[in-house]
């Protein structure tokens, strides 16, 4: 038992990281920040102000909470340590661990005047309607997308098996010519 907690609890770290770095990787998110870590105190208080404006901080801890439900419901053997997985994703993932390095992303592609025009949409009965049902639209959008997953499961193994196989039957070529 112990040993298959593990084994999840490792499967879960994984598959919590992947996600979390292919936006950075496709968008170059992190090249963005590291090449202009030096952005102005006026852009990264702009960004605090549209972050109070969107209620950020709410929809993160929000989030931290869906997350460990999420995961308790995939892991039920999980649920004594229920306090503690909530505790590393909020130190990790919780607005206080985040805020900072998100003003740096806002700021570097945004200008100061593009955040407050930005905030002030958000000051608008359709602005705050958007901040608001942003959490509930990326988690149904989440939804559709491990049920598209889901339905294709077959689909995608098969394809890694294959991949596998070509991988495998490459290299016999090479190392026996």
């Amino acid at each position: 038992m112990l040993k298959q907690t593990s084994k999840s609890l490792l499967l879960l770290a994984a598959l919590l990281w992947l996600p979390a770095t292919l936006p950075a990787q496709e968008n170059n998110t992190t090249a963005a920040v590291s090449a202009n870590p030096a952005v102005s105190s006026e852009a990264m208080n702009a960004a605090y102000a549209l972050f109070d404006t969107m209620g950020l901080s709410k929809n993160y801890e929000a989030m931290v909470d869906r997350i460990t439900q999420m995961q308790l419901k995939q892991q039920p053997a999980l649920e004594p340590i229920k306090d503690t997985m909530k505790a590393f994703f909020t130190k990790y993932m919780g607005w206080d661990s985040l805020k900072e390095e998100m003003a740096k992303i806002y700021a570097s592609h945004f200008t100061t005047q593009e955040l407050n025009e930005i905030k002030a949409f958000y000051e608008t009965p359709v602005g705050k309607k958007t901040a608001t049902l942003m959490p509930q639209l990326a988690a149904e959008g989440s939804k559709l997308g491990e049920e598209r997953f889901k339905a294709h499961l077959e689909e995608f193994q098969k394809m890694i098996m294959d991949e596998l196989a070509r991988q495998a039957q490459t290299e016999n070529t090479k190392n026996n010519p």
